[in-house]
């Protein structure tokens, strides 16, 4: 059994150094996965950083600062979601979106599908393919080829999020100047001793909107 009391105290702690209070749910719903993603780690390699305060920071609130003002979606599709960053996290944050996750690796598959069903999440886990959401994320994805492996899953109206960083930013502003129908905005986030962080936000035509920064 995987210690979790130490991983919940560091999660609040670096959640409060930058001004933020974690709904008690969503440190709940956090600290399951983080002792279900350790134990499975130690066989399927699924990140490499596992320890508290590296995992509190760099996985957990990296996923749930940006979030934490948006307006939750009906659903919302994950592209890459391997160990849950950012979908299960999302999820949390927008309590009752259905969590369309997708995952080509089975193994990582199966613990997306034991993961949620623990934390109490609605998800679905598919395999890449043919579908659309209004609200898409990624945070395993470079600008390079995003057109190709991102832009098909975000529905008309709709908007992708893509975690990244500042020395990406003009790479990700000049790759989606080429993109027909879209819009770029890219928002800044604080984490406690990481710099640079920020959301890329491209939105598809006209409908679904950004909420004002």
């Amino acid at each position: 059994m995987v210690e979790t009391s130490g991983f919940r105290d560091v999660l609040v702690a670096a959640a409060a150094k930058v001004g933020v209070v974690l709904p008690a749910v969503v440190v709940d719903g956090c600290v399951t996965h983080y002792g279900l993603m350790v134990r499975w780690n130690a066989t399927h390699n699924l990140t490499r950083v596992v320890d508290p305060a590296d995992a509190a920071v760099r996985h957990y609130l990296d996923c749930l600062v940006p979030l934490l003002e948006w307006p939750a979606p009906a659903e919302f599709l994950d592209i890459g979601s391997g160990a849950g960053f950012p979908g299960l996290m999302a999820a949390l944050v927008w309590s009752g979106s259905l969590a369309r996750l997708v995952e080509p690796a089975r193994k990582r598959a199966s613990f997306l599908s034991i993961a949620a069903g623990a934390m109490g999440i609605r998800s679905s886990v598919h395999s890449p393919g043919p579908m659309t959401s209004g609200i898409v994320l990624s945070r395993a994805t470079f600008s390079e080829g995003a057109r190709e492996t991102l832009w098909p899953y975000v529905a008309p109206g709709g908007a992708l999020l893509v975690w990244s960083t500042h020395h990406e930013a003009p790479t990700w502003e000049r790759t989606v100047s080429t993109w027909k129908d879209a819009a770029l905005t890219v928002r800044d986030y604080v984490l406690p001793e990481v710099e640079g962080r920020i959301l890329v936000v491209v939105e598809r035509g006209i409908g679904t909107r950004a909420p004002p920064v």
